[in-house]
């Protein structure tokens, strides 16, 4: 019977050592504010080539209209739209990928300087 309990009592340990959360947050600030997902869409779709850089700019040139009566989320849906038509499936999810990263405003930051 005691090897029951101490054995019963050494699970019990082991589950809360188990189930401790371990987590890593972090954190990072730019210097700078918060680019436009036009802008960085468009260097993404540039790292795939002039040509098809154009033809998304020629694509976009009238979203700057259609963004002041609308919500960020539906400006970005309608961005992520219109860069589909250039990219992969697989491109699309790295662009998306990409956007949640910000990974490009530094990009952007630069040549707008």
């Amino acid at each position: 019977m005691k090897k029951v309990l101490l054995l019963s009592l050494l699970l019990l340990g082991i589950h809360q050592v188990i189930a401790a959360p371990k987590g890593v947050t972090a954190s990072l600030k730019a210097k700078w504010s918060m680019t436009p997902f036009l802008l960085e869409t468009s260097e993404f779709i540039g790292e795939d080539g002039d040509e098809k850089f154009w033809h998304f700019v020629d694509t976009v040139k009238e979203l700057t209209v259609y963004k002041q009566g609308e919500s960020v989320r539906s400006y970005y849906n309608l961005i992520i739209k219109k860069a589909a038509q250039f990219l992969t499936n697989l491109q699309v999810n790295l662009l998306r990928f990409a956007l949640a990263l910000r990974s490009y405003s530094p990009a952007v930051h630069a040549s707008q300087q």
